[in-house]
């Protein structure tokens, strides 16, 4: 019995993969058989399993006569991960583990995207006039807008004013604009107004403070002022009788060239007093007067006991010259 070494035969199929980057949360690599084709590739991390297959073009495999185009693998694990470190096992179809693995893996989530806004808007004016703006469903739709002013009831206004500025920039389909006077709702003072959108959340700038109309000062009545009293009458003191001054004429001889020799006196006397006034305004005859003398006291009358013998009768000539 003659014995004939026979070569082993070698393995058909083997594997062959590495993992090459980790980032985000994803997990990357190649793995191929022996003969260059695909296969699957498994990662495990924190209990839970992803499995893909190495189907992604690979052309540096290719170049070096590995595979015969293809051998790249993706493996997203964001889901899986927690926050810190995570070990992370990848293995092959027979279960050896491809190089790198296992591998440490850490995750820090990215925080949370806001829910995109139902509704916009904004305030444009707001005074103790007018309270005015704008808001929009997030479909460009006219919405209700609740604005409450102090501690009065809320008042609901509808967006349905034209607004060309919002439809300019493709927020809305014209409309948009609210407004609502504030006259007669403010009370004296600082008054807190919010307004609110339909899903309840605040626009923004809400809340915020209007001043309201001044005080009124009271009116005070006017001050009546008594009557003055009336003015005393004041009755002056009688005035003192003044002697009647003596009547006396002095005729003063004018200039021979103005007038003649100046009449005697039994001339004058014959004379009328309308030829006496004639005389003084022409010149002829001038009347010297004494100076009135001064006051004296009021005679006291007396009722004589018996008449006075009557005096001896004189020209009126005489009683005019005071002889």
């Amino acid at each position: 019995m003659e014995l004939i070494d026979k070569p082993s035969p070698t393995p058909t199929i083997g594997y062959l993969g590495a993992v090459d980057d980790d980032r985000q949360g994803r997990l990357s690599g190649w793995a191929i058989t022996r003969q260059g084709d695909p296969c699957e590739v498994t990662a495990t991390v924190n209990g839970r399993s992803f499995a893909t297959a190495s189907d992604l073009p690979r052309p540096d495999l290719a170049a070096k006569g590995q595979s015969r185009g293809a051998g790249g693998w993706r493996i997203e694990l964001a889901d899986a991960l927690e926050p810190g470190e995570n070990r992370v096992d990848v293995t092959l179809p027979d279960g050896t583990p491809v190089s790198g693995s296992p591998r440490m893996v850490i995750w820090t989530p990215a925080p949370a995207a806001a829910p995109a806004p139902r509704h916009l808007g904004a305030i444009d004016s707001a005074n103790a006039r007018l309270l005015s703006g704008w808001a929009l469903t997030a479909t460009g739709d006219p919405c209700e807008v609740t604005i409450t002013v102090g501690e009065d009831d809320p008042v609901t206004v509808l967006s349905e004013g034209t607004r060309a500025d919002l439809a300019a920039k493709g927020m809305s389909r014209g409309a948009g604009g609210w407004h609502l006077f504030l006259e007669g709702r403010l009370m004296p003072g600082a008054n807190r107004v919010t307004i609110a959108l339909p899903d309840g959340s605040a626009m923004p700038g809400s809340p915020l403070t209007i001043e309201g109309p001044p005080v009124a000062a009271p009116v005070q009545p006017e001050a009546v002022e008594p009557p003055a009293p009336p003015a005393p009458v004041v009755v002056p003191p009688p005035a003192p009788m003044i002697a009647p001054a003596p009547t006396s004429a002095v005729v003063t001889e004018l200039p021979p060239r103005q007038r003649p020799a100046m009449p005697s006196l039994a001339e004058l006397d014959e004379l009328s007093l309308d030829d006496i006034a004639l005389a003084v305004a022409s010149g002829r005859v001038r009347v010297d007067a004494p100076p009135p003398p001064e006051p004296v006291a009021p005679p006291v009358i007396a009722q004589p006991e018996s008449e006075a013998a009557p005096s001896p009768r004189r020209s009126w000539m005489a009683r005019l010259l005071g002889r």
